[in-house]
């Protein structure tokens, strides 16, 4: 950020809000060690962290677009949609992960007990 022409003290900030986010955004492996050590549902954990953690990470996108516009920060150039769409791609898998743990944790995939044989 500070090659792009950001100041240090943006950079580290925005950073260091983002990934505090991380630990409230399923899934977490802070939410599953919590769950573990606090007998609790890792499954409730995950839906409690989803709401919170999109609403908390708009806002940072909001406050950090708003105080670099607010301050004539640098901006990289527009995406095209071929651009777009390669970067949606290659990010698939990371974004339906949460589906995909959640899912699973739900229907009974990955909680439920083995049969002995």
């Amino acid at each position: 950020m500070v090659k792009q022409g950001f100041p240090k003290q943006f950079g580290v900030g925005v950073i260091g809000t983002a990934g505090a986010l991380g630990i409230l955004i399923p899934p977490s492996i802070v939410m599953v060690i919590y769950a573990v050590s606090a007998n609790a549902s890792i499954g409730r954990l995950f839906i409690a962290g989803i709401v919170p953690g999109i609403m908390l990470a708009a806002l940072l996108m909001f406050v950090a677009w708003f105080v670099a516009w607010k301050r004539g920060y640098p901006r990289m150039k527009k995406a095209n949609l071929r651009e777009r769409w390669d970067s949606f791609r290659e990010s698939m898998w990371g974004l339906l992960l949460i589906v995909v743990v959640i899912g699973g944790i739900y229907t009974g995939i990955f909680t439920r007990p083995r049969r002995r044989r």
